[in-house]
């Protein structure tokens, strides 16, 4: 996937957005996690998460607070704990 094809997911008006700050928990393991989603790869060592992958995309049309999303070979479930905007410059 490429950048042309994240602009095409269509977020919620006032759902997750590139820039957000995510905290999610693993519901099949209870590992609670944190997350700023942009639109380049994953550094997940170092908190942030691609919008092209798979949880990224999932995030981005989010319209519950608990998804299932495809990782690894296996279906994973996680709960949105907590979501955070970035501060608007002026």
């Amino acid at each position: 996937m490429d950048l042309t094809d994240v602009k095409s997911v269509v977020a919620t008006p006032n759902g997750i957005r590139i820039g957000d700050c995510v905290v999610v928990q693993y519901l099949d393991d209870n590992k609670t996690t944190t997350f700023t989603l942009r639109t380049t790869h994953d550094d997940i060592t170092n908190g942030y998460l691609a919008a092209s992958s798979a949880l990224g995309r999932e995030l981005l049309s989010l319209a519950e607070d608990e998804i299932n999303f495809e990782a690894g070979g296996r279906v994973r479930r996680i709960m949105i704990v907590r979501t955070q905007r970035p501060a608007a410059m002026h």
